[in-house]
């Protein structure tokens, strides 16, 4: 039996007043797993970024890259303040000095195409586990559209994927910035996903899934 760790945080919003806290606990966890040889990734699912903090409004968002850089991150998927509070322009900037690949489904350029620096899944091998990830923000259309985005409905975005995923790995993890009822809907409706880690809402669950033994 193989145990597959996800380290993940969410709703950071630029409060940043316990983060080297955050990241002393990642490099603690992460050194004990690697010298039992157990298989993690680490994961934000969005809103680390909000213009309030003068950090990320005076850095166009590049000081929460860099963080998340030099905390080890390996996946992200975005919120609603990354997606529209900063231009096209600065998010295809911003997102350029990345170490971490940012794994978005539902987010389109209005001629049809995923920006270059996101993928609508991703699969890793986890200790011959292979595992699938996908992510999904929040939709809304109306400020997308303004910023030239297409947004489109993360369901129908997701069930193509799921049924791919299926095939093609072990593990299906969904990186959800949409919010605690979506995910509830997407547990009840669709089969194949594994692990829902949720974001956006800001509820706090009881019992939080951290680790998938396969």
């Amino acid at each position: 039996m193989i145990s597959l760790h996800f380290f993940h945080t969410n709703d950071i919003h630029s409060h940043f007043g316990n983060w080297a806290s955050l990241v002393q606990y990642l490099n603690q966890e992460r050194s004990r797993l690697r010298v039992e040889n157990t298989p993690y990734l680490t994961i934000d699912l969005g809103d680390h970024m909000d213009r309030v903090n003068p950090l990320t409004e005076g850095l166009l968002g590049a000081g929460n890259v860099r963080l998340l850089n030099e905390a080890g991150y390996d996946f992200i998927t975005i919120g609603n303040n990354e997606g529209i509070t900063f231009t096209k322009d600065i998010l295809d900037s911003v997102y350029n000095g990345r170490q971490f690949e940012v794994v978005l489904a539902n987010l389109y350029d209005q001629d049809g195409k995923r920006p270059d620096w996101c993928r609508p899944y991703v699969i890793r091998e986890m200790n011959g586990v292979k595992v699938g990830l996908v992510g999904l923000t929040a939709a809304f259309p109306v400020f997308y559209r303004q910023l030239g985005w297409n947004i489109r409905d993360p369901f129908l975005e997701l069930k193509p994927i799921v049924e791919f995923l299926k095939e093609e790995a072990d593990v299906v993890v969904l990186l959800s910035h949409v919010g605690l009822p979506f995910d509830e809907r997407v547990a009840e409706e669709l089969d194949g996903i594994d692990v829902i880690l949720g974001a956006h809402t800001h509820h706090v669950l009881k019992r939080v899934c951290s680790s998938v033994q396969h």
